[in-house]
């Protein structure tokens, strides 16, 4: 009875490539970990309305969202160690997500803050272990007037904050670069 639940964890297997078939539409809580062959998650990812939880860690291979937006009413989205993150972010969290938040760990780039890359409903963004992170972008935090909590830590190379300054909204900032 694949409809009857509502969180799927997914640990160590090795040869799952895809989901055929898709998912329940009712399923809350999605936990994909150490699944190097998964390629792609199922096609109608965005159609999955009740999935609140999406967390990813180690799963090399995956094209987070192939052509498709997150479901409408996705809360926590977190990513671990995935080095093609920002190019599968692009296009795929949009303006009218309800992600609240981020979180991204293992992060392979140089800037993710870049304006229109995050959503403009984000409450917490925590980057952790960000060894190339150079900079954040002050139009694409600006942007983000809900943001309450910035976390930044093992972030070697990120030298200063924006000189113009971080959101009002900021109630927290841990920075431990």
């Amino acid at each position: 009875m694949m409809s009857s639940f509502r969180s799927l964890h997914i640990e160590d297997c090795i040869r799952i490539e895809s989901f055929d078939g898709g998912l329940p539409s009712n399923l809350e809580e999605m936990t994909l970990i150490n699944c190097s062959k998964l390629e792609s998650l199922p096609r109608n990812m965005h159609m999955l309305s009740s999935l609140r939880r999406l967390d990813i860690k180690d799963c090399s291979s995956l094209e987070l969202f192939p052509n498709e937006v997150l479901p409408a009413n996705m809360e926590n989205l977190e990513i671990i160690n995935y080095s093609r993150l920002i190019g599968s972010l692009k296009g795929t969290l949009g303006d009218s997500s309800s992600l609240e938040s981020l979180c991204i760990e293992e992060l392979d780039a140089k800037c993710i803050s870049e304006e229109g890359l995050l959503p403009l409903s984000l409450t917490s963004l925590m980057i952790h272990n960000g060894p190339n992170l150079e900079n954040l972008d002050y139009k694409g935090l600006y942007q983000l007037s809900f943001l309450k909590r910035l976390s930044l830590l093992n972030c070697p190379n990120l030298q200063r904050l924006p000189v113009e300054g971080l959101p009002k909204s900021i109630l927290y900032l841990q920075r431990n670069c």
